[in-house]
């Protein structure tokens, strides 16, 4: 049996959502492409895995046309990179739409690169016309 939440567990939740939420910027497109741009120069796996697992029950039914990752404000993959990167092929893997991500410069396009023999990886990152791994690793 479950049980009822206090009012202060409710506001902790509520204010764990509007935290998570607020981290992230995102748009539909009038094609209906999802635009999601993280805010800040550091992305964590807890940050991104929570919005991730948001994103695929929100697009269950009704996937959008496709989903662009913009990273051009991330700066830092914060200290799980791996993990991160794991979370948008799984992601990718998961949605029923094309995923792509652009933007990607310093620390993430090094991480990235090293997934450079993962079609995963490469499909991700070569899909948006605005990225190219090669010019990404250069800068990094």
């Amino acid at each position: 049996m479950w049980r009822r939440a206090s009012e202060s567990e409710l506001n902790q939740l509520l204010g764990r959502a509007e935290a998570l939420l607020g981290r992230w910027r995102y748009s539909l497109t009038a094609r209906g492409a999802l635009c999601i741009e993280p805010v800040g120069p550091e992305l964590a796996a807890e940050e991104i895995g929570g919005f991730l697992r948001l994103l695929l029950d929100v697009f269950e039914a009704e996937p959008p046309t496709e989903v662009i990752f913009d990273l051009g404000q991330v700066e830092q993959l914060g200290p799980s990179w791996t993990l991160v990167l794991a979370m948008l092929i799984d992601f990718a893997q998961k949605i029923d739409a094309p995923c792509s991500v652009a933007g990607v410069h310093g620390q993430p396009a090094a991480a990235a690169s090293l997934y450079n023999r993962s079609p995963m990886v490469a499909r991700l990152l070569a899909a948006n016309p605005r990225v190219s791994l090669n010019d990404q690793r250069r800068s990094a």
